[in-house]
């Protein structure tokens, strides 16, 4: 064989593994892509089928908004609101049903602290005026629940405060 023959037979295979390592690195990019877009497709449609038990917390959160603020109103902000049971319930029934951890994480910690602030109520050396601190857990979580459904970030800050409410009614009754 001539050299013109090796040169025709290398100039083939070269461009063969060209083609060959072209089309092995288009068909990575697109199945990348792929996946990217099945991954954002799940999220998707993850928050979708969450956002109803979201807006159904976030109806029963803006209900019991409007119960604290006409307590606040007739009897001023020197005594706590007891959260009432069916609210309770039907929280703790749904909030578990909203797929983001961190919505999950601030709710529980809100609705908790909550609960659990009328018996922080005779504590010795304890403000009874909780009713505004009672107002703040709720509207952080009307705020970042609401966050949520519009698909902003919910407010890292608010996620901190509500664990630290939290955390202080489990000192408080556990000191009792």
């Amino acid at each position: 064989m001539t050299s013109e023959i090796w040169t025709s037979i290398l100039l083939v295979a070269v461009g063969a593994a060209i083609t060959l390592v072209s089309t092995l690195i288009v068909e990575a990019v697109r199945a990348r892509r792929q996946r990217r877009l099945r991954e954002e497709d799940r999220r998707s449609s993850r928050h979708a089928a969450g956002v109803a038990h979201a807006q159904k917390v976030l109806d029963v959160l803006d209900e019991l908004w409007g119960e604290m603020n006409n307590a606040r109103r007739l009897r001023g902000v020197k005594h706590g609101f007891p959260v009432k049971t069916e609210f309770s319930r039907v929280i703790y029934r749904t909030f578990l049903l909203i797929p983001d951890a961190e919505v999950r994480q601030l709710i529980q910690n809100g609705i908790y602290a909550l609960n659990n602030y009328e018996s922080l109520y005779p504590m010795p050396g304890r403000n009874k005026v909780m009713l505004d601190e009672e107002l703040e857990i709720l509207l952080a979580m009307r705020e970042n629940l609401a966050r949520w459904i519009r698909g902003d970030e919910i407010e890292q800050l608010d996620l901190v405060r509500l664990q630290e409410r939290a955390d202080f009614v489990d000192a408080r009754i556990s000191e009792a």
